[in-house]
């Protein structure tokens, strides 16, 4: 008579191995799913709305300070910018060099200002690919009817790495002058 016992520790061993193997696998997957659901974006806030307010007053008086005419050749002589056929994006995620640039980057939070027109770019899908998803919404909400608008974009981290963060929206509407 041979003995069982070998057959069953070693199916054992399979079993637990087979099953830590799916729970890992389950469970990066689950993480992965949370983290997207916190990488929510949200539009006007009080407090975007208070941010890009008070961004814009610092820009204007920055600019009045000094032999630069207006807020958007500041934003331009900062070097951050890049200018293509649906308007400008002023990056901020790069390390700027012009100190007041850069703490608007760290006291705000600010990752980028658009400066477009959303009428021009609401139904072109060629244009909507230089944005990235949570501004392409934040576009879509403005509407095809809009004048020229600067759009800014906030990143509120939740962790040292970055990882969990939420992205806000505000916007000011250029108003023609009459």
């Amino acid at each position: 008579m041979k003995k069982q016992n070998g057959f069953i520790f070693m199916e054992t061993i399979v079993v637990v191995s087979v099953l830590s193997i799916t729970l890992l696998l389950l469970f990066t997957s689950y993480s992965y799913i949370l983290r997207k659901a916190r990488e929510r974006n949200v539009f006007d806030t009080s407090d975007t709305i208070y941010k890009t307010f008070y961004i814009e007053r610092l820009l204007v008086n920055n600019a009045n300070n000094s032999s630069i005419q207006n807020m958007s050749d500041f934003i331009k002589s900062s070097g951050l910018c890049t200018v293509f056929s649906g308007g400008r994006i002023c990056d901020f995620t790069n390390n700027p060099s012009n100190p007041s640039v850069l703490a608007l980057k760290n006291s705000f939070g600010l990752e980028k200002i658009y400066y477009l027109k959303p009428s021009e770019i609401y139904n072109n899908n060629n244009l909507l690919l230089e944005y990235d998803a949570t501004t392409i919404d934040y576009i879509r909400k403005l509407g095809n009817n809009s004048n020229m608008h600067r759009i800014y974009k906030f990143k509120k981290c939740y962790d040292d790495a970055c990882t969990d963060y939420e992205v806000f929206h505000a916007s000011i509407e250029e108003v023609p002058a009459p």
